[in-house]
């Protein structure tokens, strides 16, 4: 499958996110370093996270920490 890998070594979500998780491709893989945020109840949300979305849902940090 085609896909673009993330390349957030700092995001949560990244052990339970498919674009970090999925095997690259040999021969050919795009990559992008996709952004992560903390909404205001501490739970972190990505547009691109590709999951079990039960589980971003149970992943939650203090907003005033700096992981970016």
């Amino acid at each position: 499958m085609d896909i673009s890998k993330c390349k957030n070594n700092k995001c949560p979500l990244k052990e339970h996110c498919y674009r970090w998780t999925s095997p690259a491709d040999p021969f050919w893989q795009s990559y992008s370093d996709f952004k992560f945020r903390i909404l205001e109840d501490g739970k972190v949300d990505c547009d691109y996270y590709w999951g079990n979305k039960s589980m971003r849902d149970k992943i939650k940090i203090k907003k005033d920490d700096t992981v970016r």
